[in-house]
């Protein structure tokens, strides 16, 4: 348990709010963290699993995605400051991370669709978002490159 306690300080973690069954977080909770922004959704055997959102301490919504078993995965939209979002599959460590990843700016429409090392964007080229559907709770966004021959006109 105290190794426990110091990796969850070391990511950050001030509180966790839940309902415990047999001493194990189960059903709706809510983590805050030393910065004072917070994230909400189900916990599992104790893990975040299922559907998360995260908001700054003012409300503002920071985060969508999915967790499995106390780990981002698949879809994931995190805000970045100053405006805009990074949207796109996670990898194993939650990061994103690879190709097919996209930085949407505050517009919604406009973006750097490409590829993500660890968060940042090493490469890219300009996209319009061109289609979104709903796939478990999240929104899933299609881009669409902006052609040469369209920067043109």
């Amino acid at each position: 348990l105290i190794l426990l306690d110091s990796l969850l300080q070391e990511i950050g973690v001030q509180t966790i709010f839940g309902q415990y069954d047999d001493g194990i977080l189960t059903g709706k909770g809510k983590v805050l963290m030393k910065d004072g922004s917070s994230r909400e959704g189900w916990f599992q055997h104790g893990y975040f699993h299922g559907p998360v959102r995260g908001s700054f301490p003012d409300g503002v919504l920071n985060y969508i995605g999915h967790y499995q078993a106390g780990i981002p995965c698949g879809m994931v939209w995190t805000s970045v400051r100053g405006g805009g979002w990074i949207v796109g599959r996670v990898d194993k460590r939650g990061q994103h991370d690879g190709p097919e990843i996209a930085f949407l700016y505050p517009d919604f429409t406009t973006a750097l669709f490409g590829e993500f090392k660890e968060g940042t964007l090493v490469k890219a080229r300009e996209a319009r978002l061109s289609y979104i559907e709903m796939k478990n709770g999240i929104l899933c966004p299609t881009f669409e490159f902006v052609s040469e021959r369209q920067k043109e006109n």
